[in-house]
């Protein structure tokens, strides 16, 4: 996972660095900023956090989703633009899931099984609801599936083959999202 890590960041501050540089090419960069901003601005103090309180932690990784969506959804249509802004709202998107699945287990409000099916559907379904309102930045799907990679790892170790079922079936939804707008568009 780490360089893929290192890939999205290195990414967004390329483009970045690409608006400033060429602002001309990146038009819309000016409405992305700013969430972006917000969503790495929290992010900053994350990791910290999640050590010292994971419940607040969980509220700072949900508003990040939030404000890298958005700065997602505000993107031009330039690669430069979307591409790397796809890919951390992606991860960010799974990360959420996992978060609250930890929240909801490490409270006592579901087993660590019934948190981890569940939240795997929620990101699923917010993945292909995100996906369809902007379904060029297959960067974002790409980021989801990675994601999901890493749960499929965690869970076929352990042996528990409904999660790296479902995370395999998602992964294919995602893989096939074009295929399935472009049918859906004939």
């Amino acid at each position: 996972m780490g360089i893929f890590h290192l890939g999205r960041d290195l990414g967004l501050i390329i483009a970045a660095a690409w608006a400033l540089w060429r602002p001309a090419t990146m038009p819309q960069w000016g409405r992305v900023g700013w969430p972006l901003g917000v969503s790495l601005f929290i992010g900053v103090f994350w990791i910290e956090m999640a050590m010292r309180s994971p419940p607040i932690a969980t509220a700072m990784i949900l508003a990040m989703l939030a404000a890298a969506t958005m700065a997602m959804l505000r993107a031009g249509r330039g690669w430069r633009e979307w591409a790397s802004i796809g890919l951390y709202a992606g991860w960010l998107t799974a990360a959420s899931g996992v978060a609250v699945s930890v929240m909801a287990t490490g409270y006592g409000a579901l087993s660590p099984r019934t948190a981890a099916i569940a939240l795997i559907v929620c990101v699923l379904i917010a993945a292909v609801a995100v996906a369809a309102a902007r379904p060029r930045i297959w960067t974002y799907r790409a980021g989801v599936i990675w994601a999901l990679i890493g749960v499929i790892a965690a869970n076929a170790a352990a042996g528990d083959w409904l999660v790296v079922t479902i995370c395999g079936v998602g992964i294919l939804v995602l893989a096939l999202f074009d295929s399935v707008v472009i049918l859906r568009h004939r």
